[in-house]
């Protein structure tokens, strides 16, 4: 924005060699739009020299984040690892997760549950309350026997 600055320059000097009497009445009127205008040019230089320094910044902060988000994928990955391995030498992959639809505790059941039946009554270790756990194929009934479950 500079060449605002030296077209305010400009205009001063057109000013100056006009010999413009700057008592008259135009001549005041003429000084003081020409004053202005430098004002606004020196303004928007200033603004434009903080609008190239926010734009870097802006710039440096997006690369710092795209650093940040690559680290925490590979310490997420990382711990998705870790919680495999653990899972393995525990013994925890041959189980299926369920949660307790009364309190939410995350209830854990050996896989085999689906070859053995199609549902499973289950008791919450946490609030001790009944469910079933049923796969696709489970049939009307068990449905029906979870509602009664519910309403007891």
């Amino acid at each position: 924005m500079s060449y605002l600055l030296e077209k305010v320059s400009y205009l001063k000097g057109l000013a100056d060699g006009m010999e413009i009497e700057q008592n008259s009445k135009e001549g005041k009127l003429l000084v003081h739009i020409v004053d202005l205008l430098d004002d606004f040019a020196a303004a928007f230089d200033e603004l434009d020299t903080d609008l190239e320094e926010l734009e870097e910044y802006v710039e440096d902060v997006d690369e710092d984040l795209a650093d940040l988000e690559d680290y925490v994928e590979s310490v997420d990955e990382d711990l998705s690892d870790l919680e495999d391995e653990i899972e393995m030498e525990l013994g925890l992959e041959d189980y299926d997760e369920f949660d307790c639809p009364h309190c939410g505790e995350t209830v854990m059941v050996d896989q085999e549950w689906d070859d053995e039946d199609c549902c499973v009554e289950l008791t919450c270790p946490e609030c001790d309350e009944d469910f079933v756990i049923s796969d696709a194929c489970c049939c009307e009934e068990v449905t029906l026997e979870q509602d009664e479950i519910t309403e007891e």
